[in-house]
């Protein structure tokens, strides 16, 4: 049997992820593409995506882009190849790494400490957000809660609007990457207060 990417015509897409392998490195067909943005490495306002693309489909590429969109921000194109380039990039993605993990460290340790066997927590190894399950706030109770920390000064979101049904119980979405760890604490002494 063919895999279904290796048929006649097909190709494989893939997002980036962070994997033991690269996919495209298993690819002997050349049919990987890999699609991608610094919109969440950057900033979105960079509005910059890229395309990793086997050679034989370089040209089609070029000339499907031509065809859809004359327009690229050359300036901030050049200004982020010297960024890639220079290895400043890297360097910068290894300090916001570190960063973030300090972050993720500061709030993982503080819902332990204010909230114990309470909470489960999701996500916990990567990422700038977490996904908190609150055991003991029921679904219907979860705006009543995300209510009294806008008050106390904390702005909670519910997973709510990630799931076509309702969630099975209340869980919180947490991001952390504009934070310092300090506000991180503080803010879960103050949702505690509140839950």
């Amino acid at each position: 049997m063919v895999p279904p990417h290796r048929a006649p015509g097909s190709g494989l897409l893939k997002e980036p992820v962070s994997s033991y392998e690269a996919l495209q490195s298993l690819d002997r067909d050349g049919r990987v593409i890999y699609v991608g943005t610094f919109s969440k490495t950057l900033f979105p306002a960079l509005r910059i995506g890229y395309l990793v693309l086997p050679r034989s489909l370089v040209p089609s590429f070029v000339a499907a882009k031509w065809a859809a969109d004359r327009f690229s921000a050359t300036l901030a194109q050049q200004a982020l190849t010297d960024f890639i380039t220079t290895g400043q990039f890297e360097r910068y993605l290894r300090r916001a790494g570190n960063r973030n993990a300090a972050r993720r460290r500061a709030l993982i340790g503080a819902m332990r400490q204010h909230f114990g066997d309470r909470v489960e927590i999701a996500g916990e190894n990567t990422g700038v957000h977490l996904v908190v399950w609150l055991n003991d706030v029921r679904p219907r109770e979860l705006s009543a809660v995300i209510a009294r920390a806008r008050e106390a000064g904390v702005g909670l979101y519910s997973v709510a609007p990630s799931y076509t049904s309702p969630p099975p119980r209340g869980g919180l979405l947490f991001g952390y990457a504009s934070l310092t760890e300090a506000d991180i604490r503080a803010a879960i002494r103050r949702v505690a207060e509140v839950v």
